[in-house]
Parts: structure tokens; C-alpha cells; sequence
């Protein structure tokens, strides 16, 4: 038998770390230099471990934006036949809280982006939208999306953009929910709202992207231990 490869060790520990949660959905990996200087090694055996990752579905590179987490085992991937075996019926409780994933995966990304292309007057509408979801959560525990959208507009990405155009109604619905079970919250949304603005006025991508990604999921915690999903 030949000597096993540093990437196939590589890849095993990643893998393991994937499955046990060390690294979640949605999650980014280091970065290859970052995964180089962990494993003591150079980028090759780090490239190749990080192909066979994408090869079995666990991960995606998007270019600029680094690696993320998109499966965490065969669990994921058996869900079809999870769903046919049980006659196609579901929780919409569950799907609200799933396509939340979706948002974290690309409105992070699309917040990240505004701290890098944003404006002056990206700015100006943030910080009113900003100020009006404020003044609505103080008046009518009811926020207005568009803080959101004008942050994810301020990204210029096209693709961003249509996607964001094309979950308009679910963004909505997630609020809805969210604000209905503001209790469960472990951090007001406001505090989340005024990050992400504050990480975009400064320009920081890092910041930006981990803000908006830790307030979507702070509403996917929510909804998880609500009754929607029960």
C-alpha cells in the first residue's frame, strides 16, 4: 500500500471538522495561506484537499470572496429521499428557516461588498433607512426592510442584486416572523442594524460581512425555537 498523501489528511481533518460543526453552513474557511500555515505546509497539498471537498459537495470558492460551507455530510444530501418517503408533505416552518441560510450566504456577502463599493449617497440612504427602521421598532415593534435592502444595494454586484430583487416577499416574511418573537432574541435587531451600518461607513469588509451573517443567523435561532418550526 502507498504512503498516504498530506492532502488526503488534510482533507480528512477538514472533513471531520465539517461533519462535527467545528465549521458550519454558510461558514467561510480560512483562507489557503491561513490553511498552509495550520497544517505546516505549502498551498499545493491545501489546493487538493480543498478539490476534493468541492468535489463532494461540502464546499464552494467564490472568487473574491473565499470558501464557504455548503453541506455538512450525506444528511444533507439525502434530503430528497427524506421528503418522498414522507409523502411530500413539510413544515413551511422549516423552509422559512432554511432559505434564512440562503440570505446569510448572500446578503453577507452583499454587505462585505457595500463596505468595499459604497458612496456617499449609498450612505445617506442606509443611515435613513437606518433611522426609520429604528423609529418604526420603537413605535410599532415592526422595522422596515428596506435598512436592508439599501445596505445590500449599496454592494453593486448584478448577481447580488437580482437575487436580492428575487426574495423581496421572503425577506419580508422572515421580519414579520422575527419581530413576532422578539423575546427569543438574544440581541436587539437594532444593535444588528446599527453594526452592519457602522462596518460599512468604515469600510470594513470583514466586519460588515461577519455582522450581517451573525444577524441573520440570530434570526434563524429565533424562528428555530419558535413554534414555526415545532
Amino acid at each position: 500500500m502507498g504512503r498516504k498523501r498530506l492532502s488526503d489528511d488534510i482533507y480528512e481533518d477538514l472533513e471531520k471538522k465539517i461533519l462535527n460543526g467545528y465549521y458550519n453552513i454558510s461558514d467561510r474557511l480560512p483562507s489557503e495561506r491561513e490553511l498552509a500555515d495550520m497544517y505546516n505546509t505549502s498551498r499545493i497539498p491545501i489546493r487538493s484537499a480543498l478539490a476534493r471537498l468541492r468535489e463532494s459537495g461540502y464546499i464552494r470558492t467564490l472568487p473574491g470572496s473565499g470558501t464557504m460551507i455548503l453541506s455538512q455530510g450525506a444528511g444533507d444530501r439525502d434530503e430528497l429521499s427524506r421528503v418522498i418517503s414522507q409523502g411530500g408533505q413539510y413544515n413551511p416552518g422549516f423552509i422559512i428557516a432554511e432559505t434564512i441560510h440562503l440570505r446569510a450566504l448572500l446578503e453577507a456577502e452583499g454587505a462585505r461588498k457595500a463596505a468595499q463599493n459604497r458612496d456617499a449617497d449609498d450612505i445617506k440612504q442606509i443611515q435613513a433607512a437606518l433611522f426609520k427602521s429604528i423609529e418604526e421598532m420603537r413605535k410599532f415593534k415592526m422595522g422596515d426592510s428596506n435598512a436592508f435592502l439599501k445596505a445590500d444595494y449599496a454592494s453593486k454586484d448584478p448577481l447580488l442584486l437580482s437575487c436580492f430583487d428575487a426574495m423581496r416577499e421572503t425577506i419580508t416574511f422572515h421580519q414579520y416572523w422575527s419581530l413576532q418573537h422578539l423575546s427569543l432574541s438574544p440581541q436587539p435587531p437594532v444593535a444588528f442594524h446599527t453594526l452592519i451600518y457602522e462596518s460599512i461607513l468604515g469600510e470594513s469588509e470583514t466586519e460588515a460581512y461577519e455582522s450581517m451573517k451573525s444577524h441573520l443567523m440570530s434570526v434563524y435561532e429565533v424562528l428555530t425555537k419558535s413554534e414555526l418550526t415545532q
